[in-house]
């Protein structure tokens, strides 16, 4: 039961048309979330860093305030 379906040239151009259009915003919408993807990667690595000289900057500080504090015990 597959019969052939008769449109009209200007209603299949037009059909055309409206799915060349969808197909564009399809490729810019991938566009956009590959551009966050990789913003979001390049973030985690800042945080990353960010959180590792936090890390680094505590331990000093611990040690300067150890060091601070052993002379008044003796």
């Amino acid at each position: 039961m597959n019969a052939p379906v008769f449109v009209k040239v200007e209603k299949y151009k037009r059909a055309a048309s409206v799915i060349d259009r969808v197909k564009k915003r399809l490729d810019d919408a991938k566009g956009v979330i590959k551009r966050l993807n990789e913003l979001k990667s390049q973030e985690e690595h800042e945080l990353r860093e960010w959180q590792a000289e936090l890390e680094n900057i505590e331990k000093k500080l611990s040690y300067i305030e150890g060091s601070l504090s052993r002379p008044a015990e003796r």
